[in-house]
């Protein structure tokens, strides 16, 4: 019975690994359909450009509330469907941030300070405190949102690139480089970290608008534009540097590159003045090619455990 187990186990991973793809396919296909309709719908009379919306992520809101308006509780039934959405995804965000928190932090602290652990109910209550400070920042995130005159996909992908472009150049400078050591991926990461937050502040500061293509409002019949405020007031763009012309999509790169040369600069540099002792690191713990050979590929922990005991039941069948 252990091989079906095990058999189970990896068929029922593969399975589940399967529905999440088709279901991500399935929601990216919603999702450029409904910007193919709002195209259908706006291509003549751009609402952005006339002022009826402020902001590009207003038109599908926008879009539900011409076309379905007219009935009632549709406009509900979409708003109902986001707000749903929205706060599954943030709640389960909101929980792992509170208890990382009291785990990596509030605990150890405690103990280190008091000398006994934290009790369970203490816990308990301290950890919906943590939550419910997370929730309010990022509400209050959400509504400073408005002011940036940068869309929400910008932003959110500019600050992904920030926090992530630094810890992707470290994991692989540890994976891909072999004289890499701990005192490299340290500074690395730090200046990495530093350069990344230089480059978004560089582009919040010089508001670069991303590049449009040219738009239409002959269909429209009401052309009168409304201001827009915005928070961030914009800096003329020199055109003699090329940071401000730099895309947000380019910041985790950047890190990486950053990270990468700094890593291996300074572990070179370390091992060959031997200021400090670096053990070695070990093979297995590197990036092996050979996982591509056709041989040694899929010979994972699982398969071969499945394969010895498939052999094992067998070979017990037959006698």
């Amino acid at each position: 019975m252990e091989p079906i187990k095990v058999q189970f186990n990896v068929t029922w991973q593969s399975k589940n690994g399967n529905m999440l793809q088709i279901g991500v396919f399935f929601l990216q296909t919603l999702i450029c359909l409904s910007g193919l309709i709002a195209y259908a719908k706006y291509y003549d009379c751009d609402i952005l450009t006339i002022g009826t919306i402020k902001k590009g992520e207003q038109i599908l809101p926008f879009l539900v509330l011409d076309i379905l308006g007219q009935f009632h509780g549709f406009p509900g039934l979409f708003v109902a469907t986001i707000y749903s959405a929205a706060l599954s995804t943030i709640s389960t965000g909101m929980n792992s941030l509170a208890a990382v928190c009291i785990t990596d932090f509030v605990k150890p602290f405690y103990k280190n300070k008091y000398g006994v652990s934290l009790t369970e109910k203490t816990a308990t209550y301290t950890t919906k405190a943590i939550a419910l400070f997370f929730g309010l920042a990022a509400i209050g995130m959400a509504f400073a949102c408005q002011f940036f005159g940068n869309t929400v996909m910008q932003l959110t992908s500019s600050i992904f690139g920030l926090l992530g472009g630094p810890l992707l150049g470290v994991i692989s400078l540890g994976m891909f480089i072999k004289k890499a050591n701990w005192v490299g991926a340290i500074v690395g990461l730090i200046l990495s970290t530093i350069g990344s937050i230089y480059l978004g502040i560089i582009g919040i500061l010089y508001n670069k608008t991303s590049g449009l293509k040219p738009v239409s409002t002959n269909g429209c019949t009401n052309t009168t534009k409304t201001p827009t405020t915005s928070l961030i007031s914009p800096i003329e763009n020199d055109d003699s540097s090329l940071l401000p012309q730099l895309s947000y999509l380019y910041y985790s790169l950047c890190a990486c590159i950053i990270s990468y040369f700094f890593g291996i600069v300074i572990s070179l540099l370390v091992e060959k003045m031997k200021w400090i002792e670096i053990k070695p690191i070990k093979p297995e713990y590197l990036f092996d090619l050979n996982i591509w050979n056709k041989k040694k590929f899929g010979q994972n922990k699982v398969d071969i455990e499945f394969k010895q005991k498939s052999i094992e039941l067998t070979e017990d069948n037959s006698t």
